[in-house]
């Protein structure tokens, strides 16, 4: 669960599905992988991308090993604080699907399927917006089985309240959905009566939660809030290519230096 929870963040199933195949293949337990180089490690992430996630495995298995005898911690609260690596997501889903211990995750996918089903229109990326999300993985948990409940709701946001194009006709609570409600109260005929008047007016103030309603596009897919991104940074860079060619031929040799442990490009090699 540890290793396929952090190749997952940020990559693709069908990416990750030969990865994690040939990762196991070679480095079974916790403790092989401690007794690996971070050449190695690397060498094997290749192509993956957000290599520093390979360099926190390393670590964090490194210490598993030397400070916990090679078992890692059954609760989300001794994962983040004791495992270097390993976030409240991650915590989250080892807590629940490997222990079946009642602890929540929020992902993507999660956040998705929650900001639908409330309604949820503020930035998906605020503090506020992201304890509330967590608050209400945890109130809806089933606490009996927390890991099979916690994948069905990740697959839910997968398969079926997806970005775009979502199948509500299929969705198992499609019934408790207040976008999907918003949705078939904004048909033609009552467009205008659902358009206005839903301020409370006892409190005048706007939502900061909610989506203003004077706004025309009104599928399911309007929520959660899309944030538009900062646009990226260009930086210009020069490199020195330094070649060299052995006596008696074979292959050119290049001069290549290990980048610095933190930052863009940490721990890799390039051109000086």
């Amino acid at each position: 669960v540890w290793i396929s929870e952090i190749m997952l963040q940020q990559t693709q199933v069908s990416t990750v599905t030969a990865y994690y195949t040939r990762w196991v293949a070679r480095w079974p337990t916790v403790h092989d992988l401690a007794r690996a180089s971070p050449e190695e490690v690397r060498e094997m992430w290749a192509g993956l991308g957000y290599y520093s996630r390979a360099s926190r495995l390393l670590e964090g298995a490194v210490t598993v090993v030397k400070e916990m005898g090679g078992v890692l911690p059954g609760d989300a609260v001794g994962l983040k604080k004791n495992v270097g690596g390993i976030g409240p997501y991650t915590a989250g889903a080892i807590a629940s699907i490997a222990y079946n211990q009642p602890e929540p995750l929020v992902d993507g996918n999660v956040v998705r399927v929650l900001s639908r089903l409330c309604a949820i229109g503020a930035d998906p990326k605020a503090k506020d917006t992201i304890a509330l999300h967590w608050s209400l993985a945890e109130d809806i948990l089933d606490r009996t089985h927390p890991g099979d409940f916690n994948q069905a709701l990740m697959d839910l946001g997968a398969t079926i309240c997806t970005p775009q194009n979502p199948e509500c006709g299929k969705c198992p609570v499609s019934e408790h959905c207040r976008a999907l409600a918003e949705v078939r109260c904004m048909i033609p005929s009552s467009f205008r009566h659902c358009k206005g008047g839903r301020r409370d007016r006892r409190n005048p103030a706007p939502c900061t939660l909610c989506i203003p309603v004077d706004i025309e596009d009104c599928g399911v897919t309007r929520y959660p809030l899309k944030v538009k991104k900062k646009a990226p940074r260009d930086q210009d860079c020069a490199v020195c290519i330094v070649q060299h060619q052995p006596d008696g031929g074979g292959p050119p040799q290049y001069l290549v230096v290990l980048g610095p442990e933190t930052g863009l490009l940490a721990n890799l090699w390039d051109f000086p």
